[in-house]
């Protein structure tokens, strides 16, 4: 290296130097050889003009063009101030309706598509749209508490991650290991966080820092990142109190339990909850249970199969959880939405849940939503789900033939898991198979629950409406799977379509 930068360097910089200097003499060729400008030649003034002949009209004068003005560009409405009453609030708590029935009517805010250009503050101003036939989608002011540039959502969690204790950094406060139980501790904390949802926020967005944020150490700031503000431990009983009250204030009195997969911190499994509670306009009490999964800083096997040893304990802890969530906050209906291989703790759950003793609570759980599923399709087809539909009977499972991260997973299994959509052979009775192939082109294709717009219009039609597939025309069509057997594909439809449906059907 050192020769080559004494001899052949050397003549590199000759080189480049005679290139620079052939192409300014160019430069300097074409600017003397081209023809200079001649200045105009003024016109010869008239002697005398003679008079028109009278058979010549006089020119009559111009009259002033008149030009169109550019229509105004479309833009969505600007949402109204939200009430701060916080998540799922109201101003009297109305009474609860069995699940399924016809929701009360209610309002939706705008939506902003993250493929819709941002608003520019030196463009000019616009003409407001006409109003549509169905009321456009407007703020609901029950997702959250309007701090001005930011809605502040608040997310109830319980986790079996080991606590630091440490307040002041909330992102080292629950680390990837298992909770500390020495000295008869409880292995399950509990408490609340709040996190910030940008008023710029595009569906399906978890908005952060971008690369030059971060390299030049800026913080993150509310308005314009999805972050966790808070975290406030709280005691089992205080928790269910607050939770209860979250609860009490919502409409339908229901709330949502989000599991999140392999792979994945305390923060951002509260970022997305949050996104998603946002984005679905669920009016109820987002609540996660967030499990320890180790980060890629070490290899991706050993984080694996460390992740499927932590599955195996932490899912006693959520079914003690999810039990007590529905039997001590008063919710008439518990909705479970589970990801990649957190679907192994809910399947494994709701097939302990199913007991005699817990019979009462049966008619509690509501949509059990199961996306891209880390799960072996013959175990899950054959022994899982007929055991999970006798305690939930309204089971819904997301698929995708371009799940990267499921195809890794087959070849470390060596057996198809149910999520990949192009190795389902066979459609599980009585579990409605969606196939979201169609509508994400992520490059891993594994996170389309949260960040697909059209996957989200769908989950909020089943979440507000309860409605099945074969109901959801707006959001999805008739397909067949690989084996030729029925299910449904996701239609790409803006989500403000689906908001203007349901709150048309809120109306009828």
């Amino acid at each position: 290296m050192t020769d080559w930068l004494e001899t052949g360097g050397s003549w590199l910089v000759l080189i480049i130097m005679g290139v620079f200097a052939l192409a300014m003499a160019l430069i300097l060729a074409l600017t003397w050889s081209r023809p200079k400008a001649t200045p105009p030649t003024p016109k010869k003034t008239p002697v005398a003009a003679s008079p028109p002949p009278p058979s010549v009209q006089p020119p009559q004068p111009a009259r002033p063009s008149v030009s169109a003005s550019p229509a105004p560009d479309e833009e969505p409405l600007p949402p109204p101030a939200r009430r701060p009453e916080g998540i799922g609030a109201a101003s009297e708590p109305p009474r609860p309706r069995p699940y399924g029935q016809m929701p009360q009517p209610r309002t939706y805010r705008a939506v902003r598509s993250r493929t819709d250009p941002p608003a520019s503050p030196e463009a000019a101003p616009r003409m407001p749209l006409p109003a549509p036939p169905i009321p456009a989608p407007v703020a609901s002011g029950n997702v959250g508490d309007d701090r001005g540039d930011f809605v502040a959502v608040t997310v109830h969690y319980g986790t079996d991650r080991k606590d630091t204790g440490i307040a002041t950094d909330l992102a080292a406060r629950f680390t990837s290991e298992r909770a500390d139980i020495s000295g008869n501790r409880e292995p399950v904390s509990y408490g609340t966080t709040t996190v910030s949802i940008p008023k710029t926020h595009a569906v399906g967005g978890l908005e952060d820092r971008t690369w030059w944020q971060w390299a030049t150490w800026q913080d993150r700031t509310p308005d314009k990142h999805v972050m966790v503000m808070t975290v406030t431990p709280a005691a089992a009983a205080a928790f269910f109190a607050t939770l209860k009250s979250a609860v009490a204030r919502s409409g339908k009195k229901d709330a949502f339990v989000f599991v999140h997969g392999f792979s994945v911190s305390f923060a951002d499994a509260a970022r997305r909850t949050a996104q998603m509670a946002y984005d679905l306009e669920f009016q109820g009490a987002p609540v996660m249970f967030t499990w320890p999964t180790p980060d890629l800083s070490t290899s991706l096997f050993t984080a694996y199969t460390t992740s499927e040893s932590n599955v195996d304990l932490s899912k006693h802890r959520f079914q003690k959880f999810l039990q007590d969530v529905l039997d001590k906050t008063g919710a008439a209906t518990v909705h479970v939405i589970a990801h990649s291989m957190g679907n192994r703790l809910v399947t494994e759950a709701l097939q302990m849940l199913d007991t005699p003793e817990n019979a009462h609570l049966k008619a509690k759980i509501g949509e059990v939503i199961l996306t891209a599923p880390d799960i072996d399709a013959s175990v899950f087809i054959t022994e899982i789900a007929p055991r999970i539909l006798r305690f939930a009977p309204r089971i819904t499972l997301y698929a995708s033939s371009k799940d990267k991260a499921l195809e890794a997973s087959q070849g470390v299994h060596s057996f198809p898991r149910i999520g990949e959509f192009q190795s389902m052979m066979s459609v599980p009775t009585g579990i409605e198979v969606i196939d979201a192939s169609s509508v994400y082109d992520d490059a891993v294709g594994h996170s389309y629950y949260g960040d697909s717009e059209p996957v989200i219009g769908d989950l909020c039609y089943l979440l507000s409406l309860g409605d099945r597939a074969a109901h959801r025309s707006l959001t999805l069509t008739g397909a067949l799977t690989p084996g030729g057997q029925a299910c449904w594909s996701v239609i790409k439809k803006p989500l403000a379509d689906v908001y203007a449906a349901i709150a048309a059907r809120g109306h009828a």
